[in-house]
């Protein structure tokens, strides 16, 4: 089981991260063959102990040889584009790999809230939303609260 690390404060974009992390990473709420879609590729396969599906192709080939996205959708902090979060297919990462967990079901112009909505469920696990593959194998859907719900967890 992994645990978080000791740390006097963490930031609140790092305090989100580990907030998807937390329910995943206890695994009462899932199975070995579990797969996580994230965008944070790094924290949450980490700390989840599960197999990644990159939406941002870090550690995804297929994502990663793609061209960048350089339109200036994909940009913060002066930058025009942002290396690292400027390749994504969200159709192939979400609609083709299906992960078990989907940290965002939305990035840039690639917007699937209304397919999502119909192939993934919105629910709570310890008072913490998550985006769960319906009818998945991997998820121990008798612990989760609100299986078919509606909570709106962040995009």
């Amino acid at each position: 089981m992994s645990t978080f690390p000791a740390r006097q404060a963490w930031s609140a974009e790092e305090e989100a991260v580990l907030a998807d992390s937390r329910p995943l990473s206890n695994h009462a709420s899932n199975t070995e063959d579990a797969t996580v879609g994230v965008t944070s590729a790094g924290t949450i396969p980490y700390f989840t102990g599960r197999t990644a599906v990159d939406f941002l192709g870090k550690s995804d080939v297929r994502v990663a040889r793609l061209l960048p996205d350089v339109s200036g959708r994909v940009s913060w902090n002066g930058m025009s584009s942002v290396p690292g979060h400027n390749k994504y297919d969200l159709n192939y990462s979400l609609k083709t790999l299906r992960p078990t967990y989907a940290q965002v079901v939305s990035w840039c112009s690639q917007d699937f809230r209304e397919w999502s909505a119909q192939h993934y469920a919105e629910v709570s696990y310890k008072g913490v939303p998550l985006r769960l593959l319906r009818n998945s194998k991997s998820v121990r859907w008798n612990l989760i609260s609100n299986p078919q719900g509606t909570m709106r967890p962040p995009l």
